[in-house]
């Protein structure tokens, strides 16, 4: 890109052709499309250029748009962050508060540092370090242990054929899901433990009464015909999963819609606390947690179904056929969670309008304008 843009530079400098007398009407349109073209390849090169330059006070990709959400969410789950060690996370810290005290004085980047070097540091720090707290976040409840850790716990859930399977399967995806919700919260508004523990033994008892529920149901249920018993079965992962992951999320996390959280000015400066902003960004959090095991535990099997028709799959050994089976699972996770935490950006914006009235009639310290949009962090 920069020797792309060092051309163009360069061809900028040459004045622009002119018709010369006698050239043909046809001849001089294609020098004329010929040129604008020029001028559309350098204005695009000049805008790539400006969108990879580093900055703290913008995200690497758009957050507006869903791609750039999903985009920056495959660096969050990036696995390799797993295998950072604290030297390079510190080195990393360090690099980002140096750039920015030399932006604070003026000065830009210091020699030798390049604006990719400064984005890789901010995708280690982001992926460790609690946005809020400025503590590493224990690996296990990390987002880039999400894909490895939900392996077992899908296929365990795929293949749990008794009630006693099924039970231990919720309870354990349950368990770690408490840790995660807790671990990447929001941490303005803290629970106690024994708001923790309250919402700890609701999330279970909700999956695991469902996936009982729902298998009593299917036993029960003998006018059903074999597929349509099938098929509830294997609905009965996702349904409990989805309804304990948003219940999950809001036993956890209920403070915030109860008590508020805080919320900013588009520069980050504290404005209060806001318990309507703490249920959107709760609201958002939930909302995530049904989309989030759709493709994970509804697919699997689906796509599974297929194969194993197929000749090669009836020929193939069981380890074989397991090793597809965690691979397709794998897929679908790795799929699934950058597109449901990417619907909502994790700093989200809300209008004055739709708080409380403490803050509609906020001005900026700095223009003295009225603030009509407020900032919050709704979490993971």
């Amino acid at each position: 890109m920069s020797s792309l843009s060092s051309y163009l530079t360069t061809l900028s400098r040459f004045p622009r052709p002119q018709r010369p007398a006698g050239l043909t009407s046809c001849t001089s349109r294609r020098m004329l499309a010929l040129d604008r073209s020029v001028v559309e390849v350098r204005d695009v090169a000049a805008v790539s250029v400006d969108e990879a330059a580093f900055s703290m006070d913008r995200d690497r990709y758009d957050q507006s748009t869903m791609f750039g959400r999903v985009r920056r969410m495959l660096d969050v789950i990036d696995p390799r962050s797993l295998f950072v060690s604290d030297e390079r996370l510190q080195e990393s810290i360090r690099l980002l508060d140096e750039h920015q005290e030399r932006v604070r004085q003026g000065l830009g980047k210091a020699p030798g540092v390049t604006d990719e070097m400064l984005w890789e540091a901010r995708s280690i720090k982001e992926a460790i370090v609690h946005p809020q707290t400025g503590e590493k976040i224990f690996f296990a409840c990390r987002f880039s242990f999400f894909v490895p850790m939900n392996l077992p716990i899908v296929v365990g859930m795929l293949n749990a054929h008794t009630p006693a399977a099924q039970m231990f399967w919720q309870w354990y995806n349950q368990t770690y899901n408490v840790a995660v919700n807790h671990a990447n919260r929001n941490a303005s508004n803290e629970m106690s433990y024994s708001q923790i523990g309250t919402a700890y033994a609701g999330a279970v008892t909700t999956s695991c009464g469902i996936a009982w529920g729902l298998g009593e149901v299917i036993k029960r249920s003998t006018n059903f015909a074999p597929a349509v018993r099938a098929l509830i079965r294997s609905l009965v992962p996702f349904v409990a999963v989805a309804t304990a992951g948003a219940a999950n999320a809001y036993l956890m996390r209920r403070n915030e819609a109860v008590e508020g959280i805080q919320v900013t000015d588009k520069a980050g400066n504290p404005l209060g606390v806001s318990p309507k902003a703490g249920q959107r960004a709760l609201a958002q959090v939930a909302l995530t947690r049904v989309v989030l095991p759709a493709p994970i535990l509804i697919f699997p099997p689906l796509i599974m179904k297929w194969a194993n028709a197929r000749q090669f799959m009836k020929a193939a050994s069981p380890r074989f056929r397991m090793g597809v089976e965690v691979a397709v699972v794998g897929a679908c996770v790795w799929f699934a969670l950058p597109v449901a935490i990417g619907l909502f950006p994790q700093i989200s914006s809300v209008s004055v309008d739709e708080l409380e009235e403490e803050f509609h009639n906020l001005t900026d310290a700095a223009t003295g304008e009225r603030i009509t949009r407020v900032w919050y962090n709704k979490g993971l």
